[in-house]
């Protein structure tokens, strides 16, 4: 049987010891109506920093607590380990596809989620950027996944200060631009069947809908940045988000 995997938030994290008492109203509802608990059925617990996962067996539970009974230990996944340091660096766009992107690419293993102002980035789209809502469906897709590690979502910004900020930490080399038209006129262009790891990348830039303005690719041009070409065919935000991270993941 398949073990539920849950992350404890901030106001219940504490050291994982031999009997823990749970009163999180989320948890214990979920816990309650939505997955309908019993006395001795087991959980897996972690807490996003210890790369072990806790499996406790349920002492007690009713709507306002539960008493959990250590079980067992076992290690869960890494990410740094397993696919690298990965940096998705993404124009804000509809809130849907954000959230697409963030479930799907957190599940692949991206560790850092910078969302870009760029020329063409849509304001309303910049109003509708809920963190919130978007840790949480993180949250889920690292209980699901496997993963150890909660990623870092940070607020909007513009590009032009995060490539700023990369430079300034020297590693301007591990960026990689996607751009699919007149790809061929940039001197730095490798293609998707390359080995990105290999190559040294870990931030992968991504444009809005209406694609990079041609400031911006000057802008590119002139701090030496890779491109990288999908083709001649146009992805979508979303498709192109979680091609690429799956590409730097392997």
């Amino acid at each position: 049987m398949k073990l539920h995997r849950f992350l404890l938030s901030k106001n219940i994290l504490q050291p994982l010891g031999e009997e823990i008492k749970i009163t999180e109203k989320d948890l214990l509802h979920q816990w309650n109506n939505v997955l309908k608990f019993k006395i001795n059925e087991k959980i897996s617990l972690f807490n996003g920093i210890l790369e072990k996962d806790f499996i406790y067996k349920i002492k007690y539970i009713n709507n306002k607590i539960a008493i959990l009974e250590f079980d067992n230990k076992i290690k869960n996944i890494s990410q740094k380990k397993e696919v690298g340091n990965i940096n998705l660096c993404i124009s804000v766009t509809k809130k849907e596809k954000i959230s697409l992107i963030i479930e799907k690419c957190t599940e692949i293993g991206v560790l850092n989620f910078i969302s870009l102002i760029s020329d063409r980035t849509e304001k309303k789209n910049i109003k509708s950027f809920n963190s919130k809502k978007i840790m949480k469906i993180a949250k889920e897709a690292i209980e699901q996944s496997g993963w150890s590690s909660i990623p870092v979502i940070q607020d909007p910004k513009k590009l032009y200060n995060v490539i700023k900020e990369i430079e300034n930490k020297g590693e301007l080399e591990k960026i990689i631009i996607l751009h699919t038209f007149d790809s061929k006129k940039h001197i730095n262009t490798i293609t998707y069947k390359e080995n990105l790891k290999k190559l040294g990348f870990s931030y992968i830039f991504i444009g809005p809908e209406g694609g990079w303005s041609d400031k911006e690719l000057d802008f590119f041009e002139n701090k030496k940045l890779c491109f990288i070409n999908f083709g001649k065919n146009i992805l979508r935000t979303e498709t192109a988000a979680i091609v690429s991270t799956f590409l730097l993941s392997l």
